[in-house]
């Protein structure tokens, strides 16, 4: 998979390219769409389940990613609208589009931009993104769990029981690194860039052995 020459850059650019048709700058002085970087990362992934079985992340849920994935980019490349029940900025655009049809507003015009906000409201009777016929994957009450339980056979175990214990001293918490702030010291960096590590199995004893953070960090510091 080509590494892309200024990755900030394409962000920008695809994040304004609802055609899609975007050519990124490959590092190799290639041009890559994002749709295609989508499909090598997708490829990668399908032959890393298929090699594995996704037992880290859970066979059913892994293959069911994997399936509304190859869905989505298929879609994308064929007739977006086919997957606005699946990806957040088509159902978006559908609906301002249709209601600037219907009342014949321009781009711009007051009454697209508080639907353009509306949308977003997280509260339900308020959000316009649930009346828009986008598929649930996961029930409320399984959300309310996840707010406080991580799986506990990747990184995300590690990352949650630290925030959820030590919040005071965590100052970030980011995919790949979790840094704390222990006072007097200086900020201590405990990289995560394995995701199958950090698991429960891994670290539940040394959380559960440590008081503090201090004691937290110091024990990962410790030779194995």
């Amino acid at each position: 998979m080509p590494a892309l020459a200024n990755p900030v850059r394409a962000i920008t650019q695809v994040s304004h390219d609802p055609s899609l048709a975007a050519a990124i700058q490959a590092f190799d002085g290639t041009t890559i769409r994002a749709i295609d970087v989508q499909w090598q990362l997708f490829d990668i992934a399908r032959t890393w389940f298929e090699q594995t079985g996704g037992e880290a992340v859970g066979e059913s849920d892994c293959a069911l990613a994997l399936e509304h994935w190859e869905r989505i980019l298929t879609g994308l490349e064929h007739d977006p609208l086919t997957v606005a029940d699946s990806v957040d900025w088509i159902a978006k655009h559908r609906l301002i589009s249709a209601y600037a049809e219907r009342h014949q507003l321009k781009p711009g015009a007051a009454a697209l931009r508080a639907i353009d906000l509306q949308y977003h409201d997280m509260r339900r009777e308020k959000g316009l993104a649930s009346r828009c016929g986008l598929i649930t994957l996961a029930t409320d009450e399984q959300v309310r769990k996840a707010m406080t339980s991580p799986p506990n056979t990747t990184r995300a175990f590690f990352r949650g029981r630290c925030i959820e214990r030590f919040a005071d001293e965590v100052l970030a918490a980011n995919w790949d690194s979790m840094v704390f702030d222990l006072g007097a010291d200086p900020l201590r960096r405990v990289p995560m860039d394995d995701p199958l590590r950090g698991t429960a199995e891994l670290v539940a004893n040394v959380l559960a052995n440590s008081a503090t953070a201090r004691e937290l960090v110091a024990a990962l510091a410790e030779p194995n």
